[in-house]
């Protein structure tokens, strides 16, 4: 089995605007294109108390001043959403009605999705 048939073989559901989505894994090349854009938005995350960027993006978990600092990366992820999955995209319904628990959700389980291939394995190494 080629790379390109082991990244497309996983296919994940998500929800936004109350509807039903699927996104399948794509091909590395792509995969990289997204990372970038995942990275954009993840330095537009609030930092928490350490400097470093809050990841937990679940709006019922977040104090009130974290969400309304969250607000321009929900916007951000929703775009990212739309720029990846055409079908989100030509369901303006969908994108301009789902929550920010809907985009958070989504978003993360895409991140997951894209980076796990370019995470080491626990038997390789990664040279420094």
């Amino acid at each position: 089995m080629t790379d390109s048939e082991i990244l497309q073989a996983d296919t994940i559901t998500v929800v936004l605007g109350g509807k039903p989505f699927r996104f399948s894994e794509p091909v590395r090349r792509v995969a990289r294109q997204m990372l970038t854009r995942i990275n954009r938005t993840i330095a537009m995350l609030p930092k928490g108390p350490d400097g470093r960027p809050l990841t937990n993006i679940d709006p019922k978990l977040l104090a009130p001043e974290q969400m309304l600092a969250m607000l321009p990366a929900f916007d951000d992820m929703l775009d990212f959403l739309c720029e990846f999955m055409p079908e989100l995209a030509r369901d303006k319904s969908a994108s301009d009605n789902a929550t920010e628990v809907e985009i958070g959700r989504a978003w993360s389980a895409i991140v997951q999705l894209v980076s796990r291939p370019f995470k080491a394995a626990p038997d390789q190494k990664t040279s420094t």
